[in-house]
C-alpha cells in the first residue's frame, strides 16, 4: 500500500489491553518515535500499527499493516512537544502506549577554527535513551568513532584555511539513532591578529538603535559576540544619537554609521560648497563617538541610488544622469573632508559607496561609481533582501530562483543586480564589498515569511566570499555583513514569529 493510502486509513482509539500483547514506545530523536511490542506468536493477517493526531507535514492519524513476524515500527515527521497514542492491533488483540515526542537529544553543534590547519567540534547530548557513541562524518566521509562521554572533538592536519561540512549522530543505547547535527566549520587563515583566529567575517546586525538590544543581546542570542553593526543616525541628529548608545556600552568592534542628508539637500549644492559645514559636523562627530571602536565605516550616502531619500540622486530631480556632475564634484569634496578629519584625529574611518540591489534611476551603477570616484571610496555596501527577487512582490526562497537571480544584471551588464553580480563589479573596480543591511521580508505588504532556505543560501554567500583575513579583505571579497532584525517584519530576535529561519540563524555559526 502506498504512504498517501497509509496516511488515509484512521485508527480507532482503544485502551483495551489483553494479556500477552505489550506495547513499547520510545523517543529516538527528530522527531521519531519507535514503538515496539512483544507477543507469544506471529499472527497470519499480520499487526495493525497506528497513531492519533497530525504530524508535522499535516497529515492527520493514520496506519500500516505489517508481518506477523515484525516487532517493531518507527513513525518519523512527529511534532515536536505533541503528545500521540499509537496502537497495535493483530490476532484479535489490541494495546496502546502514550508518549510526548520529546526534541532532539544532539544539540548545540558548532565548530569554530582552532587554527590555519584545525577546526575544533563541540555538542551537547542529553537524550533518552542514553548514547552508546557517537559518528562524526566530514564532507560526508566518515572520520571517527567517539565515546559516549565525548562532547567535542579536534580535527587535525587539515587544508590551511579549508571549509568542511561536518555531520554527527549518536547511536543510542537498544538501537536507532538521534538526531543528525549539521554544522560548516572553516579553519582560520588570518594573519592581522584583529580579531580572534575563529572569527572568518566580521558577522553582526543592523539596528536603529542600540537600547533594542543590537550590542548585548542579538550576540547573546547567537551565541557568538557582534563584530559589526549598522546604526542610523536621522539628518538632523548632529550628536549621532545612535552610534553613542553603542560607545556607551563599549561595542568595540566595526560600526557602519548610516547618516541621513540634512533636510533640502541638493547636490548642486554640495558640488559647489554648500553642504562642507555639514561634512565637517559630520567627521567630527564620528571622531568624538568611536572612542571604543576599531573602526567606523562613514555610510553617508545610504542607497544613494534609490529614490526614498534625500541625498538620493533622483530625489526631486529629473534623473540620475543629469545630476552625475554635481553627484561626482558632491562626493569627493566630502570624501576629503571626512579623510582629513581622521588623518588628523589618528581615527581609523572609512569611506563606505553605498547602494540598494537595484539602481532606480537612468545611470547604470557603473556610471554612479565613475562620478563618485574610486579614489574617493575604501569599499561598495550593497543592501539585499529577500523579498526583493525575483519580483518585489515575491521571496527568493528556491535553487531555480536563486540560480537565476545569482548574476543577474541591468543596463547592458553596468548594474549588477545579483549577489554574484555584486560580487563582481566589486572585483571589477579593485574594492572589497559589505552588506550594511540585508535579510527577510523587507516587504511589509507582504508580511512576515519564514524562509530558512535564504538564511542557509546567505551563510553560504558569505563563507565564499570572506577575504583570508576578515580584518584586511581584499577586492571582492567580504568586509562585513549586517542582519536587519530591527523591523517589525523581519525580526530574527528576540520575536519568534519565523522560527525555522531563527533557528536556522543560530545553527550556522555566523562569521565563525
Amino acid at each position: 500500500m502506498s504512504i498517501s493510502g497509509r496516511r488515509k486509513q484512521r485508527v480507532t482509539k482503544t485502551t483495551a489491553v489483553p494479556s500477552g500483547l505489550v506495547v513499547t514506545v520510545q523517543n529516538t530523536g527528530g522527531g521519531s518515535v519507535r514503538v515496539s511490542w512483544t507477543y507469544p506468536s506471529d499472527p497470519s493477517g499480520g499487526w495493525t500499527v497506528g497513531r492519533d493526531g497530525v504530524d508535522s507535514t499535516g497529515y492527520g492519524a493514520w496506519s500500516t499493516t505489517v508481518g506477523g513476524a515484525t516487532r517493531e515500527l518507527v513513525f518519523t515527521k512527529l511534532r515536536i512537544g505533541a503528545t500521540y497514542t499509537f496502537t497495535v492491533a493483530g490476532d484479535g488483540k489490541t494495546a496502546a502506549k502514550t508518549i510526548t515526542v520529546a526534541p532532539d537529544a544532539l544539540t548545540n553543534f558548532t565548530a569554530r577554527a582552532a587554527s590555519t590547519t584545525s577546526i575544533s567540534l563541540s555538542w551537547t547530548y542529553s537524550g533518552t535513551p542514553a548514547a552508546e557513541n557517537f559518528t562524526l562524518y566530514r564532507d560526508d566521509v566518515q572520520i571517527a568513532t567517539l565515546p559516549a562521554t565525548s562532547t567535542s572533538y579536534l580535527d587535525e592536519n587539515l587544508a590551511e584555511g579549508s571549509s568542511h561540512r561536518y555531520k554527527l549522530v549518536a547511536t543510542l543505547i537498544g538501537g536507532g539513532t538521534s538526531n543528525t547535527a549539521t554544522v560548516y566549520g572553516y579553519a582560520s587563515g588570518g594573519t592581522s591578529g584583529l580579531y580572534p583566529p575563529h572569527v572568518l567575517w566580521l558577522s553582526g546586525n543592523s539596528d536603529s538603535s542600540a537600547s533594542q538590544g543590537a550590542t548585548l543581546g542579538f550576540g547573546t542570542f547567537r551565541g557568538e559576540p557582534i563584530r559589526y553593526v549598522t546604526a542610523w543616525d536621522a539628518a538632523d541628529d548632529t550628536s549621532l544619537g545612535a552610534m553613542t548608545q553603542y560607545t556607551n556600552r563599549g561595542y568595540d568592534g566595526v560600526l557602519h554609521n548610516s547618516k541621513h542628508a540634512p533636510n533640502g539637500w541638493s547636490w548642486a549644492s554640495a558640488a559647489g560648497g554648500g553642504y562642507d559645514w555639514f561634512y565637517n559636523s559630520y567627521a567630527d562627530a564620528l571622531i568624538s563617538r568611536m572612542t571604543t571602536m576599531r573602526e567606523v565605516h562613514a555610510g553617508f550616502g545610504f542607497e544613494l541610488n534609490g529614490s526614498w531619500f534625500a541625498v538620493s540622486i533622483v530625489r526631486g530631480q529629473s534623473g540620475q544622469l543629469a545630476q552625475l556632475g554635481n553627484f561626482g564634484a558632491g562626493w569627493k569634496r566630502y570624501a576629503n573632508i571626512i579623510r582629513q578629519k581622521a588623518a588628523a584625529s589618528g581615527k581609523n574611518i572609512k569611506i563606505c559607496l553605498n547602494l540598494t540591489w537595484d539602481t532606480h534611476g537612468d545611470a547604470s551603477v557603473k556610471q554612479i561609481v565613475q562620478a563618485a570616484g574610486t579614489d574617493y571610496f575604501d569599499f561598495l555596501g550593497v543592501d539585499y533582501y529577500d523579498a526583493y527577487k525575483p519580483t518585489w512582490n515575491t521571496h527568493l526562497n528556491n535553487d531555480s530562483d536563486w540560480n537565476n537571480e545569482f548574476y543577474r544584471t541591468k543596463h547592458g551588464g553596468d548594474t549588477p543586480v545579483g549577489l554574484g553580480a555584486w560580487v563582481e563589479f566589486a572585483q571589477s573596480i579593485g574594492k572589497p564589498i559589505t552588506f550594511p543591511e540585508w535579510g527577510l521580508s523587507d516587504n511589509r505588504s507582504l508580511g512576515p515569511f519564514d524562509n530558512p532556505y535564504y538564511i542557509e543560501k546567505m551563510n553560504n554567500f558569505f563563507r565564499s566570499i570572506r577575504a583570508a583575513d576578515p580584518g584586511v579583505p581584499q577586492p571582492g571579497k567580504l568586509y562585513g555583513e549586517a542582519y536587519f532584525n530591527a523591523e517589525s517584519i523581519g525580526y530574527l530576535w528576540p520575536n519568534t514569529h519565523m522560527p525555522n529561519s531563527r533557528d536556522k540563524y543560530r545553527d550556522l555559526s555566523w562569521g565563525q
